[in-house]
This record gives C-alpha cells, structure tokens and sequence, in this order.
C-alpha cells in the first residue's frame, strides 16, 4: 500500500505486501508533561481525555507513547486510579 505524499504513514515500511508497524514520529519530551490521575470519567476511554485535552480523540496513542511502563493496552490498562504524564497542549500541536 502507498499512502499519499502528505500522510504521516508514508513512511511506515511495506514488508511482502503488508504495511509494518507504525512507529510515530514523536519523541517525548517528558519536560513537557503534566501528571494526571485518571477518573471514573476516563476509565477505558483515552480518546475521551484525548478529546478534552486536544480537541482531537484521535490522539489517544500520545499516553501510550508517554506511559510505555503502566500502558501496555491502550483500552483495558486505562483504568480508573492510574496515574499518568500528559504532555501539554503546545507539545502536541507541534507535531
């Protein structure tokens, strides 16, 4: 599969005819994070806090990317309690 001049997975590696694993282009600048303990609210719905936080649901990979350590399943390990880094607004519109 070739993917348009302006996606962010152009670059993903095609292997026998299977797109590979996506690995995103951003490295996290934990200077630029806030700690945030999830509520009832959140649990199992990243892309809910996503939405709050940057307008955009679609973000919810960004705690994965953040949290490699506590995350490992992006639904059934945000759970209510967990504590987390967020990375602000201005970091993520940058990219």
């Amino acid at each position: 599969m070739v993917y348009k001049q302006t996606s962010h997975l152009r670059s993903t590696p095609v292997v026998n005819g299977y797109t590979s694993l996506y690995q995103p282009a951003i490295t996290p600048n934990y200077a630029q994070t806030s700690v945030l303990t999830l509520t009832q609210k959140y649990n199992k719905r990243p892309d809910i806090l996503a939405y709050e936080l940057y307008d955009e649901a679609a973000y919810w990979w960004v705690f994965v990317i953040y949290n490699k350590n506590l995350i490992l399943d992006p639904i059934n390990d945000f759970t209510t309690g967990l504590t987390i880094l967020v990375p602000n607004r201005n970091f993520i519109a940058g990219l």
